[in-house]
């Protein structure tokens, strides 16, 4: 650090400035501007006011909304012949088609839906598939093979989000037979 004095500033019309006065301008401290009230006073109490007003507007809504007697009263008509008549919709009947093989282990499996009067889906599932367990994951053909026909059914009901309504066992044979 040097104790050196700062140069002086620049002279006006070539006359020198006094360089006590140039040290005490240059360690003059600025001024501080000063804030105008609304950021002193205003602002704090708009915040305030604002923080205090969600609760009060939290309250009001839900009370408006819970005690709200507005809009449509749904009643379900039973007569078919009457106006506005919805018919209930049962639910899609599905068969789990087990293929086993001659050691009567799971060869595949076939999901079989009928969606309408003659329309149907087929869907394939390879023996391979895995299923979630708690221990980890185990393929269908180990699950047909170690836990039964029922927990497979569960397991593929569960994988596939549906009501599973019947299940059945077709041998290899059995397929010879009807193909």
């Amino acid at each position: 650090m040097t104790t050196a004095t700062p140069p002086s500033p620049s002279t006006r019309d070539g006359d020198e400035v006094d360089d006590i006065a140039a040290i005490v301008d240059e360690q003059r401290a600025p001024r501080r501007a000063v804030r105008s009230r609304w950021w002193r006073i205003g602002y704090p109490i708009v915040l305030v006011l604002l923080l205090l007003a969600i609760p009060a507007l939290v309250f009001a809504g839900l009370r408006t909304i819970l005690d709200s007697t507005d809009g449509q009263l749904v009643r379900r008509v039973t007569d078919p012949s009457a106006p506005g008549y919805e018919a209930v919709v049962e639910l899609t009947p599905t068969q789990l088609v087990v293929a086993v093989g001659p050691d009567g282990s799971l060869d595949s499996l076939s999901l079989l839906a009928l969606t309408s009067r003659d329309v149907g889906g087929v869907m394939t599932i390879p023996a391979t598939t895995l299923a979630p367990f708690p221990g980890g994951p185990l393929s269908l053909a180990y699950v047909h093979d170690n836990l039964g026909v029922d927990v497979l059914r569960e397991q593929v009901s569960t994988m596939l989000d549906l009501d599973i309504a019947d299940v059945q066992v077709v041998g290899s044979a059995d397929w010879e037979a009807d193909v």
